[in-house]
């Protein structure tokens, strides 16, 4: 596994606590996306089941308690859905 210091994510869990590295690699039941963006010290729950859909990007600090869907912007404790970009119109969309 590869680190960089300045770019990694921790999991909540801590008795597999692990860092992901900005390569994005698999770790027990957490799956990053190809395109899915992490920012700095963002905590995945134990309990997340899904995963972050590609494209999306994940607000610093945020606590994600629920699988993230793709083409999205996400932030807060816990973290929600802020923005969409709909593909079709090639626009961002507000969450309603």
């Amino acid at each position: 596994m590869y680190y960089e210091s300045s770019d990694f994510l921790e999991t909540a869990d801590s008795d597999t606590l692990k860092q992901i590295a900005s390569t994005r690699e698999l770790t027990r039941k957490y799956y990053f996306s190809d395109y899915g963006d992490t920012e700095k010290r963002t905590s995945i729950l134990r309990e997340l089941l899904g995963g972050i859909g590609e494209n999306s990007v994940i607000g610093a600090g945020s606590v994600v308690t629920r699988p993230i869907p793709p083409n999205c912007v996400a932030v807060g404790n816990p973290c929600r859905v802020i923005r969409y970009f709909d593909t079709g119109r090639e626009r961002w969309q507000h969450e309603v």
